[in-house]
């Protein structure tokens, strides 16, 4: 029997299949998942036996992110940029969270998957392990940010307001008001160009080229409604540009 296994290229082109900033995220999460493997287990995760000590070593690995007082990587080590030492432990104190170790569970399994493991995230150790982690921190949350709300954008505003009137304040206004009412993420304001807006009579449109659930880069457009308020998003980024 002939074992044909996918060459160098596709690797890369699979890498690429994800924005950059996710191969970033993926690439930091698994490096800290070696430095656990190595510390704990004197091992490389890709280097394991069989698939069964791979999941084996991540449902530790989760349950260590979680429960574990050192938990939280400080990030980077002798192969991971910044990182920082504290009282020369390479530890800190502060366990992660449910989402975030959802997060790092998928960078880890698409670099299982990567190089050729057949890593399924539903393995029992694997999902009973993220289904514990969630129900514990369900009844143990407490102190849940609240969401946002238009009374507290017009207080931020007005704050700001009481500041001088120079470039950073009318950016600064822009930014909040529009992201408040477009719902945008932070990458996506970060990606907004002169050249996305099209003014109208009544407000503006915006092209988002490019966003975390658009990784095929098709691209949306939002719509601005100008207000009569002095909380205007589209007086705003008048104010700003001009």
């Amino acid at each position: 029997m002939v074992k044909i296994t996918i060459n160098d290229n596709v690797t890369k082109l699979k890498e690429k299949s994800k924005s950059k900033n996710t191969q970033d995220k993926y690439e930091g999460d698994w490096l800290k998942f070696i430095d656990y493997c190595k510390n704990k287990y004197k091992c490389n995760p890709l280097e394991v036996d069989d698939l069964d000590s791979a999941y084996a070593l991540t449902a530790n690995y989760m349950d260590w992110l979680h429960e574990d007082p050192e938990a939280k990587i400080l990030k980077g080590s002798s192969n991971i940029p910044g990182r920082e030492k504290l009282n020369n432990n390479p530890y800190s104190s502060t366990a992660y969270k449910a989402s975030t170790i959802q997060r790092i569970l998928a960078s880890i399994t698409y670099k299982y998957r990567l190089n050729n493991f057949q890593f399924d995230r539903k393995n029992p150790n694997i999902a009973e392990t993220i289904s514990a982690i969630v129900r514990n921190e369900k009844n143990h949350k407490s102190g849940q940010a609240k969401e946002i709300l238009k009374a507290d954008i017009e207080k931020i505003i007005n704050f700001i307001n009481d500041d001088s009137e120079d470039y950073s304040t009318f950016r600064d206004k822009a930014l909040i008001l529009i992201g408040f009412y477009s719902f945008c993420r932070r990458s996506e304001l970060l990606g907004m160009k002169y050249e996305h807006l099209h003014f109208g009579d009544d407000g503006i449109q915006v092209l988002i080229p490019f966003s975390k659930t658009d990784q095929t880069g098709e691209g949306r457009m939002i719509f601005l409604p100008t207000t009569n308020d002095s909380f205007c998003p589209v007086k705003a980024l008048k104010n700003w540009l001009e």
